[in-house]
């Protein structure tokens, strides 16, 4: 009967919308912003309030701390925005142990939100991200995808372009599945647009809600949780959030390691793979350590001493200055590395290197850089040669590059060596896979290239006229302040335009 009539099981829908609005029992909109922390959940929050609201502002490290909540009035509408912190990750069980954030969320969002707002940003769908949806349907039920609408931030970088086809047409899977697993239901956010532009894309946005709201005929999406929520009304807040808290606790997996489960498993295959990948992986280490075994053992012991007594003497003498130091080269060449995780804009410091565009360089949800390439340009009296890399240094280039082909052409094409590596991360977004790029530039040449790395940061504009060096003084990412030291200090910013395909300039000096 229900495949045969499956007509007769579906709510009459309204003729209007405005009939349809009418026959809710309440005219209110909750909607709860969720997604990892960077992407700007809070801007967009205070995009849709219409003013600034949540505390949003460049850091290197997550602003929002405690769930909050704003409102406003949209049409016939009171619109409750809630901002979320990091609940959602796989670190918050170390955060928030007691589930009392968590908890806080589901009373503020009670008795339901009505929409879901995954935030994300144009170009930087990563495994963060995958994992931080995860972590929301871990949370509130895999039903909950039935009530998500995925924003994208950084509207701007799509200069004119369709959202759409940019979703269709990206490579990235995971990305694609998302939105589909939203049944399609996105949109755009410019944060720093201007009024008219703003409400714009507010509208664009609210009409997706209503759209959802209308489909599940006005009711709020609810769970176990919410439900129990709503039957502690007569009780204290305090015991009301224990309650709470302790439900979420009893939903949680308790078993060892329960962290892992928000890994997304890879098929069969791909796990024989890696079994294999990490196999060879330590045999490889097993080899370099027994070749470099003899070599120690038949160090001479008068070396160690002597470099202890007379340092001095195994130092290079250095240039009083740098015009006799310039004097000084063989060659007027300067090679110059491009380093750092996908994504953060190494293509296109390099082309505002070379004042023109040169290496590939464009809005994409993967990885554009798939091959280690060259440019070169005059600055000055030096011959200026430029090394973009693709992903060369996280952890998964032994995947990527198993016979270490890619690594190789990297070592040939700047031989004999670079004269610095340009080490490039995004300002306010420098998470734990820029630490270990970091850490991956270390293992493919050494130690020592920290005392020739240079940190570029890119998004310079988001300083908006403040102090790049203290941006870094008062940052409480101790992880970025570290790095920053261990360059000796080196760092600067690049706001990169977008060139035109064959255009160029020599730069004289700057």
């Amino acid at each position: 009967m229900l495949l045969s009539g499956s007509e007769a099981y579906r709510p009459p829908v309204p003729t209007g919308f405005q009939e349809f609005r009418s026959a809710l029992q309440e005219h209110r909109l909750r909607l709860l912003l969720a997604g990892r922390s960077g992407t700007g959940k809070s801007a967009t929050g205070n995009s849709i309030l219409q003013r600034k609201h949540f505390l949003s502002r460049l850091a290197a490290t997550a602003v929002t701390s405690a769930c909050a909540t704003g409102s406003c009035r949209w049409a016939s509408w009171d619109v409750e925005v809630l901002d979320t912190p990091d609940l959602f990750s796989p670190e918050v069980a170390q955060a928030d142990p007691g589930f009392e954030e968590r908890g806080r969320c589901y009373l503020l969002s009670a008795p339901g939100p009505h929409a879901v707002l995954l935030v994300t940003q144009l170009g930087r769908f990563t495994a963060q991200d995958l994992r931080a949806w995860q972590g929301v349907k871990a949370l509130f039920g895999a039903g909950i995808a039935a009530r998500a609408v995925v924003v994208f931030t950084r509207r701007e970088d799509l200069e004119g372009g369709s959202l759409q086809q940019y979703v269709r047409d990206t490579d990235n899977r995971a990305l694609r599945e998302l939105v589909a697993e939203c049944r399609g239901r996105c949109c755009a956010f410019d944060n720093r647009a201007a009024d008219g532009e703003r409400e714009a894309q507010v509208g664009e946005l609210m009409g997706l809600v209503e759209e959802l709201v209308r489909d599940h005929g006005g009711a709020p999406y609810t769970n176990d949780v919410y439900r129990l929520a709503q039957t502690l009304g007569g009780l204290s807040p305090e015991e009301r959030l224990r309650r709470v808290a302790e439900r979420l606790a009893a939903r949680a997996p308790t078993w060892p390691l329960a962290g892992l489960w928000w890994w997304p498993k890879p098929p069969p295959g791909i796990r024989y793979k890696l079994g294999l990948a990490a196999l060879l992986g330590a045999l490889f280490l097993l080899y370099l350590l027994c070749r470099r075994w003899p070599e120690a053992a038949s160090r001479r012991p008068g070396d160690r001493d002597t470099l202890l007594s007379d340092p001095e003497a195994y130092r290079p003498p250095v240039p009083t200055g740098f015009q006799e130091s310039r004097s000084a080269l063989q060659e007027r060449r300067l090679r110059l590395l491009l380093a750092g995780r996908s994504g953060t804009g190494k293509s296109a410091t390099g082309n505002s290197i070379l004042q023109r565009k040169h290496f590939l360089s464009r809005l994409a949800a993967t990885a554009v850089t798939s091959a280690c390439a060259t440019g070169s340009c005059r600055w000055a009296s030096w011959d200026v040669e430029v090394l973009d890399t693709p992903d060369l240094f996280s952890p998964e280039v032994a995947q990527a590059d198993p016979g270490f082909e890619e690594r190789g052409r990297c070592y040939l094409l700047s031989a004999p060596g670079p004269h610095a590596v340009l080490l490039v991360t995004q300002l306010g977004r420098f998470t734990a896979q820029d630490l270990r790029a970091w850490q991956g530039v270390k293992a493919l040449f050494g130690a020592g290239i920290a005392a020739r790395a240079v940190v570029v940061f890119t998004r310079r504009e988001d300083l908006e006229g403040g102090s790049l060096q203290q941006y870094v003084r008062d940052t409480n990412n101790r992880a970025l302040r570290e790095l920053v030291a261990e360059c000796g200090g080196r760092c600067c910013a690049f706001d990169n335009p977008e060139w035109p395909t064959g255009s160029g300039r020599h730069r004289s000096g700057s």
